[in-house]
This record gives C-alpha cells, sequence and structure tokens, in this order.
C-alpha cells in the first residue's frame, strides 16, 4: 500500500465530512486531531489537573460531561435525519446537541459520533473525495 493511500485531507479534518452512521442518519464531524478539538480538551481537562496531578481518577460523570462538551462544540457541526418520538426532525445547535450528549440515555448516539470523529478512514483523502463525488 502507498503511503500516500493513507494520507488524510487536513481541510476535511477541520471543515468536517457527513458520515451515516446508522442507516438514515447523517453526521457531519470534525476530526478530533485538530488543533481546536485538542486546545478545547486542555481547556476542559485544566481544572482537574490537581485531580490527576495526584493520581486520582477523573469520576466517570466528570468524563462524560467533558466529552459531550468537546463532540457539541468542536466535533458535530450537523445532522440529518434525527427525529424526536414524534417522527418530527430535530434541528442541529450546539446547545441542542450538548443536551442529547450530556443525557445518559443517549450514550450510544454520543459514541457513534465519537467514532465517525476519531477514525481516520473518515478523513482519508479518497474517501473525502468519494463523498464529495456523490
Amino acid at each position: 500500500m502507498k503511503l500516500s493511500d493513507l494520507a488524510t485531507d487536513p481541510v476535511a479534518e477541520q471543515a468536517g465530512v457527513p458520515v451515516e452512521i446508522l442507516p438514515g442518519l447523517v453526521v457531519t464531524v470534525r476530526s478530533t486531531a485538530t488543533p481546536a478539538y485538542r486546545n478545547a480538551q486542555a481547556r476542559l481537562l485544566r481544572p482537574l489537573a490537581r485531580l490527576v496531578g495526584a493520581g486520582l481518577a477523573i469520576p466517570a460523570e466528570k468524563q462524560d460531561e467533558i466529552a459531550a462538551r468537546l463532540l457539541a462544540e468542536e466535533v458535530l457541526c450537523g445532522w440529518q435525519g434525527l427525529a424526536d418520538e414524534g417522527g418530527q426532525a430535530i434541528a442541529f445547535s450546539r446547545e441542542r446537541a450538548t443536551a442529547i450528549f450530556l443525557d445518559p440515555a443517549h450514550r450510544r448516539f454520543r459514541d457513534l459520533v465519537f467514532e465517525a470523529a476519531n477514525t481516520a478512514e473518515t478523513f482519508r483523502r479518497q474517501f473525502v473525495a468519494d463523498v464529495a463525488k456523490n
């Protein structure tokens, strides 16, 4: 395999790429490898530095909160095909995404969004080119 076949598209990583995470549910995600994501992660973890420095674990609830905020603020750019229980489309907003990601009942959705954003294949140059064609 050529090294160039593995190359990612840095513009797509920062701008976002649509990914069908389940049949009929498309999310547009930016990569978790971007400087913006890493800077936001550092900002959210900074208040916990003493806890970590003392060798203590970050509580699971706090880890979930940080993950939800990072995904809503830095990763997720939009969605298509997400509906409420009545079948009405749920309009995307960062606030709505944060609320959904903070709800433990919607952990699977949060995990699927994270997986799409954290997978290098999502941002591989050939994949991005194929998405642009369709």
